[in-house]
C-alpha cells in the first residue's frame, strides 16, 4: 500500500510572531507554526525585515521557530513577517512593527503590533 502525500506551499501563514528587542542592534524574533494547511513538509521559514527609513528589504531563513537579527540600526523603525516554506513558500504573516531604541535605553515587546511593555536593563 503507498501513501501519497500533497505537497505545495503551505495553505496558512505562522501565528503568533514576536519580536523581542535585545538592545539598539539586535531583535529576537518567534512565531508559532501554521495551525493547519501544512500541505507537506515544513523545511524552514523565511523571515522578512524591511527598515522603515530606506525600505530595504532583508530575507533571513530559519530552521526552527525563531531567529536573532542582528547588525541593525539603534534608532530605527522595522516591520517583520514571516512566512512557512515546504517546496514552496506559503503566505507572509501578518506585519509586525518593532523600532531598535537608542544605545544604553530599555528592552521592548513587542506582539503583533502592540506594546506590552519595557524591561529595564540590568
Amino acid at each position: 500500500m503507498y501513501t501519497l502525500q500533497f505537497n505545495a506551499a503551505p495553505g496558512l501563514s505562522p501565528e503568533g510572531v514576536t519580536v523581542d528587542v535585545q538592545d539598539a542592534r539586535t531583535f529576537n524574533v518567534s512565531w508559532s507554526l501554521p495551525r493547519s494547511q501544512q500541505n507537506g513538509v515544513l523545511r524552514s521559514y523565511t523571515v522578512s525585515l524591511t527598515d522603515a527609513a530606506s525600505e530595504m528589504v532583508h530575507q533571513y531563513r530559519s530552521n526552527s521557530t525563531s531567529i536573532m537579527i542582528r547588525e541593525l540600526v539603534p534608532y530605527s523603525t522595522y516591520s517583520i513577517r514571516v512566512a512557512a516554506v515546504t517546496v514552496a513558500t506559503g503566505p507572509l504573516s501578518e506585519i509586525v512593527y518593532a523600532d531598535t531604541p537608542e544605545a544604553g535605553e530599555e528592552r521592548w515587546l513587542f506582539i503583533a503590533g502592540l506594546d506590552i511593555g519595557t524591561v529595564k536593563p540590568v
